[in-house]
């Protein structure tokens, strides 16, 4: 066999030959980069939906958002909504770094007073942010909806028994509208009770740290229902005057 000598003159010797694997792996860099979408958005979020086990949930949707306000009301999602795998496992790539708020839903489970802010960082091409949110049942998700979950009055008793003169029209067609962001709407509908009534009455909503207490705050004024009855398609609370025991029920309105 006859060997080439390793010279200058040799394109093929020594020096040429490394500055051509140099220009070769430049060319493929390039190449790799273009196919990975170099300067492009590229983070991956890898979104674990637990129960509050920290058992992985199966089939929960799950969405993201850039603002809070977006998550509030649950509208321009980063990405289509996504479903978790067996695992409560869900990936979304090809994201920007910065914050994210997290909608995860599985039923009457969600995410809502749980962990739904993360940040997400883009290390390099390609890198995974790991972040796990715990869904569980909540009043909040009962009792409000981003839009705004309207309720209405149907039926009001004293003292155990119907309400003597039933309950009113002006007060039937009420409409009381929670929402998402804890923001109260107490509208009176078709008719009012007095002219001098407002219209609308604006304020926030809370629940107290045990659950039990709804709380009002409308600037000047709070006030309190004493829950006693609260899913889905009810909600019924306890307003006391003196001897005088007031029970109302709401119910949704579609």
């Amino acid at each position: 066999m006859r060997y080439l000598p390793i010279t200058t003159e040799n394109p093929f010797s020594g020096l040429h030959w490394a500055k051509r694997k140099i220009k070769l792996s430049a060319a493929l860099l390039s190449v790799l980069l273009l196919a990975c979408g170099e300067g492009q958005p590229n983070a991956v979020l890898e979104l674990y939906v637990l129960n509050s086990f920290g058992d992985g949930v199966a089939n929960a949707e799950v969405a993201i958002f850039r603002t809070r306000e977006d998550w509030l009301n649950e509208t321009n999602p980063v990405k289509p909504p996504k479903k978790t795998a067996q695992n409560g496992v869900v990936r979304f790539v090809g994201l920007e770094p910065g914050e994210y708020y997290i909608n995860a839903v599985a039923d009457s489970l969600n995410n809502w007073e749980g962990k739904f802010r993360t940040v997400v960082k883009s290390i390099g091409s390609f890198y995974v942010n790991t972040e796990f949110t715990v869904i569980n049942k909540n009043n909040s998700s009962l009792l409000a909806g981003p839009g705004g979950k309207r309720w209405r009055i149907t039926e009001v008793t004293l003292n155990a028994q119907p309400f003597p003169t039933g309950v009113p029209a002006c007060v039937r067609d009420n409409l009381n509208i929670f929402f998402k962001s804890n923001k109260f709407i107490r509208d009176e509908g078709p008719t009012k009770c007095s002219p001098t009534d407002p219209q609308r009455l604006e304020g926030t909503w809370r629940f107290n740290p045990t659950g039990t207490d709804l709380i009002f705050d409308f600037g000047n004024e709070v006030e309190v229902w004493k829950i006693i009855d609260i899913s889905r398609n009810l909600l019924r609370f306890q307003l006391t005057f003196g001897a005088a025991v007031v029970v109302v029920s709401l119910r949704p309105v579609e």
